[in-house]
């Protein structure tokens, strides 16, 4: 019963967290850009972010978000994992 417990706490921090988002992308330990989605709805979203990485050299892109996601939680599925975002193309030029 705990554990039950646990999981509706759980559950309820998600959906009062639910009113938006941001996701953070970096270029080694530059942050080159931001998306910041002020909603509960989910957002699409084009965007072009500056790199300042010499032709030629690595780039280490890091994209995190401030708040974690779960369709669970918010009432959207049953997968219950804690996701991030979700990224469905990127290019670089």
């Amino acid at each position: 019963m705990a554990s039950m417990e646990a999981a509706c706490a759980w559950l309820e921090s998600c959906r009062q967290r639910l009113a938006g988002n941001t996701l953070i992308v970096q270029n080694g330990a530059e942050t080159i850009g931001e998306v910041v989605n002020n909603s509960a709805i989910d957002r699409v979203f084009d965007v072009h972010f500056p790199l300042r990485t010499p032709p030629g050299e690595p780039l280490y892109l890091t994209l995190k978000t401030r708040e974690v996601f779960s369709p669970l939680a918010r009432g959207t599925g049953s997968d219950g994992r804690v996701l991030g975002f979700a990224l469905s193309s990127a290019e670089l030029s």
